[in-house]
């Protein structure tokens, strides 16, 4: 099976060694089919995102896209100078907003099934409408696009529910979540992170991990965390990754005063990220939308309970009082009341922990790309 994938993951066109996360992931996929090239977008930069094979069988193409949304352009003239010299059995889009309007025009043109992939809680969704005045105009488009896909890769059965309330034809949908090379959060020593970050040993270390963007309601998690430092003394808030809001935070905790407990530590790259979890006594996810909720995985394969928000994907991840507490979106004093609770019961903590590990051995890698190969096979033309 040949596939041209599109996407807007510049790490992929990196010509480095060794690969990183993203590449590694991709040449898996392409062990598994005949061809797999993979138009991704990337700023004008020629020197450091070239076009190279990563194997003999997969090809990353850079679009050396000046502005953002030149991507689209430079995408279909990609597309269709390798579509123009070799066959293809599927077209694949990361997400139906940037690189779906390109993969649907594309596979019209050249009479291919179009798979669109959603990895997020998009449609219908308030809070996500509410992030950017853009999504009210990516909103219908989305929608009209993923009705003329031969396919639809979703990343949690709720997602895939909300699409069949939208009228979609549930044969054309198929489950795949986020895969997670377990055994690297399983086996890491979280020992230099807490001599890090913790005065004493007796002090608590609760890890949130994540892009710094409204949706992942870092307010909430600081009017959380208030809370609990005023009830316990010994305990730090480590809140790992990078983004948009980070200046705002930094404020925000400087006006609080909160600076010798809440830290943001700017982003880690993903081999160091396991360390983290390990180190931690409690995992906290505050997000208002989530599609699958990749770390609450990851948490889980570090044998760590997990307090976090009710989204798409939380609950399908976490069973609640079992390997993590549950709570509403923005309801920071229910938070708080849960991590004090976790903190002050080392028992519970460990039994939850225990059972998150066994939960999340679904998610292994090996099993959810069985899942996307098979789904891409079933894919047939409407």
């Amino acid at each position: 099976m040949k596939i041209l994938a599109l996407g807007l993951d510049r790490r992929m066109a990196k010509n480095q060694a060794p690969l990183n996360e993203s590449q590694n992931r991709q040449v898996v996929y392409a062990g598994k089919l005949d061809k797999l090239t993979i138009i991704c977008k990337t700023p004008n930069e020629p020197a450091e995102y070239t076009r190279h094979h990563l194997t003999e069988n997969l090809e990353v193409v850079p679009s050396h896209s000046r502005w953002n949304w030149r991507f689209l352009w430079d995408a279909w003239n990609l597309g269709k100078e390798i579509l123009k010299d070799e066959t293809c059995d599927l077209i694949t889009v990361q997400e139906p907003f940037y690189s779906g309007p390109v993969g649907y025009l594309l596979a019209k043109r050249f009479n291919v099934p179009l798979n669109i992939q959603l990895h997020s809680d998009f449609f219908d969704n308030p809070y996500w409408l509410a992030e950017d005045w853009k999504n009210k105009i990516l909103s219908p488009l989305g929608k009209y696009l993923i009705r003329r896909a031969a396919s639809l890769r979703v990343v949690s059965r709720t997602i895939k529910d909300r699409l069949i309330d939208l009228g979609l034809e549930e044969n054309r949908i198929f489950v795949c979540p986020i895969g997670i090379n377990l055994e690297n959060f399983q086996s890491a020593s979280g020992i230099e992170i807490r001599r890090k970050y913790l005065k004493d040993g007796n002090e608590f270390l609760v890890l949130s991990v994540g892009r710094l963007v409204p949706a992942k309601d870092y307010d909430t998690l600081l009017k959380a965390a208030q809370l609990v430092k005023e009830i316990l003394e010994k305990v730090k808030f480590v809140i790992v990754g990078d983004g948009k809001e980070r200046d705002r935070l930094e404020r925000v905790i400087k006006e609080k005063k909160m600076e010798d407990y809440v830290v943001l530590t700017g982003a880690v790259g993903y081999q160091a990220l396991p360390a983290y979890y390990t180190a931690c006594d409690v995992f906290l996810l505050t997000s208002v939308f989530e599609g699958f909720g990749r770390v609450l995985v990851e948490a889980g394969a570090a044998a760590k309970p997990v307090v976090c928000t009710l989204t798409a994907g939380a609950s399908e991840i976490i069973q609640d009082q079992k390997t993590g507490l549950l709570t509403g979106i923005g309801d920071y004093r229910k938070l708080a009341e849960q991590i004090i609770y976790l903190l002050n019961n080392p028992r519970v903590r460990e039994k939850m922990g225990r059972r998150a590990r066994e939960r999340v051995n679904e998610f292994h890698f090996d099993n959810t790309v069985r899942l996307l190969i098979d789904g891409w096979r079933r894919t047939r033309p409407l």
